[in-house]
């Protein structure tokens, strides 16, 4: 009984331990239940982000609507598959160094944000050229760039990511107004220089072109004062130190015979404000004590700007004073078209002339004896409280020996008496005066040349063509 007993409780523990199991397991989820759950939660997600993003594109595509008073539409982006263009408002623009301020300024489709560069005719700008807008591409031409262009026409190009933007601008030539001399020829010789029946001379394009490398130029027979050719002869350049001519013959017609032997102090500000300013000259010391004839004879050969300075101070009083006399001198010969505001012919945007009025300049130097001699010269020894020096002609000792063998004066006459002058924005410059083999007395003026090599082949182009 006790065995059976034990064996019923035995199995009725065993029995129960058998249901709980059982229900054990129907608790757990089984692996397709999971599947499926996990299925309907990357469903429900993925259809929230459909939504989402469909009332995202749907709202930019209708984009708000413009309220009154909006100024204007924000600049977009043009299209991808279409080039920039140039707003009709901005093309066919010209510019005239008439009014040498003028900008010109030219607007594209192209977004600021998308802008490479900037040509004219194919060469790509310095950035110092022209000016950029913030905002959308807006260029202007800058008037100090647009003044070495020559008369002729140009295409501008707005290059940005998505093409090229571009359309033609034209530079004109100045109005050429007649000088004092043109319709009413001196009976006797006088400084200004006829120009009725001057040739116009050619300006090179090519190396092989008959013409001149100069951009400005004249040739003026000194015993008629008329111009025999010229090209641009009334157009404004910067003299550079061609101005120096004027600056002796001031000197000269202010100085006595007793002047000239007199010593002068070398100034410590004249001499470190030329250096600071990189300026031509022999190399005087502050303290050096020079003779004033030593003076001339070193603007004249040196073209030094420390001692042309240095004169004007010893002449006049101060540099200023000696300035307001060469523009009284410009007004004596007549001149409408020179202003100077230095001896030394360092730029200036106020100090200009013309080749025509410089050749003015030129011959009445020539007229002046002491001048004359000065701008002949070669060479010249002087001595100062430092040390004995020599003084060379830049244009008949330092030019010559540059030129080597090349030809050098003329074919039909020798040059007596020059000048040359340099800057970046004047160029090259020369001035000359030749005596012909028949005796003609000519003066020729060439500006803006690239070289020296090049003025000297405008030159003897110049005279052996047109010179008699």
């Amino acid at each position: 009984m006790k065995n059976s007993e034990q064996n019923h409780n035995q199995h009725h523990h065993s029995g129960h331990d058998h249901q709980h199991y059982y229900a054990n397991r129907m608790d757990q989820p089984s692996p397709m239940n999971a599947l499926w759950g996990l299925i309907l939660a990357v469903l429900t997600f993925l259809l929230i982000v459909i939504c989402v993003l469909s009332i995202h594109w749907i709202g930019k595509i209708s984009g708000p609507s413009e309220e009154p008073g909006d100024s204007k539409p924000p600049i977009v982006n043009p299209p991808q598959d279409e080039k920039p263009i140039m707003l009709p408002s901005y093309v066919g623009q010209s510019w005239s160094p008439d009014d040498a301020q003028k900008t010109l300024t030219f607007v594209s489709d192209a977004a600021f944000s998308d802008f490479v560069q900037v040509t004219v005719n194919d060469v790509v700008l310095n950035p110092t050229d022209y000016m950029i807008s913030e905002g959308s591409t807006v260029i202007t031409l800058k008037s100090e760039y647009l003044a070495t262009l020559v008369p002729g026409s140009y295409t501008i190009g707005i290059h940005s990511k998505n093409g090229v933007a571009s359309t033609a601008f034209e530079i004109k030539a100045a109005t050429v107004t007649p000088g004092p001399g043109d319709n009413n020829p001196p009976e006797s010789p006088s400084y200004i220089m006829d120009k009725n029946g001057a040739v116009t001379i050619n300006k090179k394009v090519y190396a092989d072109d008959v013409g001149l490398y100069s951009d400005y130029a004249v040739l003026v027979n000194l015993d008629t004062n008329k111009i025999v050719a010229e090209l641009n002869c009334d157009w404004k350049i910067y003299p550079a130190s061609m101005t120096k001519i004027m600056t002796l013959l001031v000197a000269c017609e202010q100085l006595k015979q007793e002047d000239m032997d007199r010593y002068v102090t070398m100034s410590a500000d004249i001499i470190a404000e030329m250096q600071a300013q990189n300026a031509s000259g022999w190399g005087f010391e502050a303290g050096e004590e020079l003779k004033v004839i030593d003076l001339l004879y070193a603007v004249a050969l040196e073209s030094d700007c420390a001692a042309s300075i240095q004169l004007a101070v010893y002449v006049a009083g101060s540099h200023e004073a000696f300035v307001q006399l060469m523009n009284d001198k410009v007004a004596e010969l007549g001149l409408l078209a020179t202003h100077f505001m230095n001896a030394t012919g360092l730029h200036d945007d106020n100090h200009y002339t013309t080749c025509r009025e410089m050749a003015s300049i030129m011959a009445a130097a020539l007229d002046n004896e002491q001048v004359k001699t000065l701008l002949s010269a070669e060479r010249w020894e002087f001595s100062t409280n430092i040390r004995p020096g020599r003084l060379y002609s830049t244009y008949f000792v330092d030019l010559y020996n540059k030129m080597g063998k090349l030809p050098f004066f003329p074919d039909n006459g020798k040059i007596m008496a020059a000048k040359t002058g340099l800057t970046p924005e004047a160029g090259y410059c020369l001035a000359t005066y030749m005596e012909s083999t028949s005796g003609g007395r000519y003066v020729v003026i060439t500006a803006k040349a690239s070289s020296q090599l090049l003025y000297v082949e405008d030159y003897r182009y110049i005279y052996g063509k047109y010179a008699q």
